[in-house]
This record gives C-alpha cells, sequence and structure tokens, in this order.
C-alpha cells in the first residue's frame, strides 16, 4: 500500500537485535519450524495504520 522509497532505501535501525535466552526459547518456539503465518504483519503496515510515521523492522514485536 505504501512505498518506502519516501524513507530512503537504506536502513537505519539495526537489523539483528540481542535476544536473552527466554526471547530465543520464544522464538524457537513460534519459529523452529520456520512456519511465520502466526505472525499477523498487518500490524505493520503504513497502508493500515497511517498513524505510523515509518516502516518498523524489527524482531521484538513477534516475540511479544
Amino acid at each position: 500500500g505504501k512505498d518506502f522509497k519516501q524513507q530512503g532505501l537504506e536502513l537505519r535501525e539495526p537489523l539483528f537485535v540481542l535476544l536473552d535466552e527466554e526471547r530465543a526459547q520464544r522464538f524457537l518456539t513460534r519459529f523452529g519450524s520456520e512456519d511465520f503465518s502466526a505472525v499477523d504483519f498487518r500490524q505493520f503496515s503504513l497502508h493500515l495504520h497511517p498513524e505510523q510515521r515509518r516502516y518498523r523492522f524489527s524482531l521484538l514485536p513477534a516475540l511479544k
């Protein structure tokens, strides 16, 4: 829905995050089978959430 070109094509946020033991276990439980169907990617949509100013490229929301 929204072109991210306006934000620039460089990623300025860290792509990788340090996972503590709890988050690492949560990641393995949720995604160890490489099934990402449980992630609601709509939460990251600027089209669906115009109040958000930028795309959020982070693993942490998926581990809550």
